[in-house]
């Protein structure tokens, strides 16, 4: 069996700040996989997603630089979580833990963890309608058709009337 501290599998998101340059962005993800094998763990792969907009501003950005690294190992995650935390480089971090029906899943079918993909910017299409489906509203050649008039309101002695046959209803008949 292999060793039970490298079964637990954890999936790491973190954010870059933009302004870094193409070799301080490669140097910050090297820094952090080395930070997992040097405590013991595995890097099962890494996936730069590249710059996205964030859903929110953090310090005054608008963008960051996303990464994920699937990794394999308990004693790796408090040093890399520490790490995460205090570098400069990074904007925010999350570290996900596979759950026991995933774990159960992996080690059943003996597959390796999933790794998410850089989704790919979508490209702009421009839908245009076929004329066949497109309808157009028929001229209308009639009259508009007359709104009907509402009854006027019974008076208001009709209402009293009808206020007390529904209050003899309620009371009890001897």
């Amino acid at each position: 069996m292999s060793d039970p501290s490298l079964d637990t599998q954890y999936d790491v998101l973190y954010i870059l700040r933009p302004e870094l340059s193409q070799e301080e962005q490669e140097a910050a993800i090297a820094a952090f996989e080395e930070v997992v094998v040097a405590n013991g763990g595995e890097v099962l792969a890494t996936s730069p997603w590249g710059l996205r907009r964030l859903a929110y501003e953090l310090d005054g950005l608008r963008e960051g630089v996303y990464v994920n690294m699937p990794i394999r190992g308990k004693a790796c995650v408090e040093e890399l979580d520490r790490r995460l935390r205090i570098d400069s480089r990074t904007m925010r971090h999350l570290i996900i833990r596979e759950t026991r029906r995933q774990y159960k899943t992996r080690l059943r079918q003996g597959s390796e963890p999933l790794v998410v993909p850089a989704a790919e910017e979508p490209e702009a299409v421009v839908e245009e309608e076929p004329e066949a489906m497109v309808a157009e509203e028929p001229e209308s050649t009639s009259e508009p058709t007359p709104v009907e008039v509402e009854e006027a309101p019974e008076s208001a002695e009709s209402q009293d009337e009808a206020a007390d046959a529904a209050d003899d209803s309620d009371t009890p008949t001897e």
